[in-house]
């Protein structure tokens, strides 16, 4: 299997803290993801964010919708939190989150 890494940075000008409350809730991503991809949360709500959680979502891809799983391998607040596939469109899939504070 041939492994593809997309590596992105954002500067969001907020505490790390705020920023990471944000994007550690998963009803989050409903809001941030293009509408295209009519990406709705399946797993009942609130959701506990925590190392072992399991979210279930579906996505729409080139207008098929799936069913994706990801487990929440690790979670460190407020540095870092990973993300990984169990089911889903992508044959492997492991994100990793990082937040760090900056000088400008």
């Amino acid at each position: 299997m041939k492994v593809y890494t997309l590596k992105r940075e954002q500067l969001i000008r907020r505490p790390r803290q705020d920023v990471f409350q944000f994007f550690e809730r998963p009803e989050n991503l409903e809001e941030i993801t293009p509408g295209n991809m009519g990406f709705v949360i399946l797993t009942p709500r609130p959701i506990l964010m925590r190392a072992g959680a399991v979210l279930d979502y579906t996505v729409r891809v080139l207008g098929v919708r799936i069913r994706w799983t990801t487990l929440i391998e690790s979670y460190d607040p407020p540095e870092r939190f990973t993300d990984v596939s169990i089911k889903g469109p992508y044959s492997f899939w492991h994100h990793t989150h990082t937040f760090e504070e900056v000088s400008e």
